[in-house]
């Protein structure tokens, strides 16, 4: 499995396997706490024809104590690849509300069957 696309931005959407990707950051600037920030988080993974079948996958984001604030968890079923291709790509949009308290820095883990693939962070000022 190959991850070719894991970022924040303020909106993204899946359009028929067309993955839509506005407005990428890592800096929210905000006067005041506590604020609901939008964020969207675009993925796209690629997996090869042997990894094809189910897989978990899981968000976890903390806070700059490293409190949970959200864990997203769910299953992808990846399908063998159509002829003649030899890779299945999945996106994934996701758009939320979550709730930030204080300034400092904040992390989004993805897990895919229970392995750390990846991770990003983003600077609350």
């Amino acid at each position: 499995m190959e991850i070719e696309i894991f970022t924040l931005c303020d909106y993204t959407a899946d359009n028929g396997g067309k993955l839509t990707v506005v407005g990428t950051f890592d800096n929210i600037t905000t006067q005041s706490f506590p604020v609901i920030q939008q964020l969207g988080i675009a993925i796209r993974l690629r997996f090869a024809a042997r990894q094809s079948g189910d897989h978990k996958i899981e968000l976890k984001i903390t806070d700059p104590a490293k409190s949970s604030i959200a864990n997203i968890n769910g299953n992808i079923n990846v399908l063998p690849p159509v002829e003649p291709m030899t890779y299945t790509s999945i996106n994934m949009a996701l758009n939320l509300g979550i709730e930030i308290k204080s300034k400092g820095v904040y992390k989004i883990e993805m897990h895919i069957n229970d392995e750390f693939q990846s991770g990003l962070s983003f600077w609350v000022r």
